[in-house]
């Protein structure tokens, strides 16, 4: 069995930090919608406080297996 905490799949009410590496900046994010394409892939999308990433494109989301593979650049912290 896996624990919540361990769980790196993005879920509606996640939290989403995105960091940035060179510059230490980062970005807050709550997932609000997650939509899946014919194959099954999620994209994720969220709302940002105060304001979203250079990268981000609302039209677009995060893809959700980018948010579960790059550890370095998103923590997820899980809806309770």
């Amino acid at each position: 069995m896996q624990f919540p905490r361990q769980n790196r799949h993005a879920q509606v009410g996640d939290m989403i930090i995105q960091k940035d590496k060179d510059t230490s900046l980062k970005w807050i994010g709550v997932v609000y919608d997650i939509k899946k394409d014919k194959w099954g892939h999620g994209t994720a999308f969220l709302h940002w406080s105060p304001e979203p990433p250079p990268d981000y494109n609302k039209e677009y989301g995060i893809l959700c297996t980018n948010i579960h593979n790059l550890y370095d650049t998103y923590d997820i912290v899980k809806k309770a």
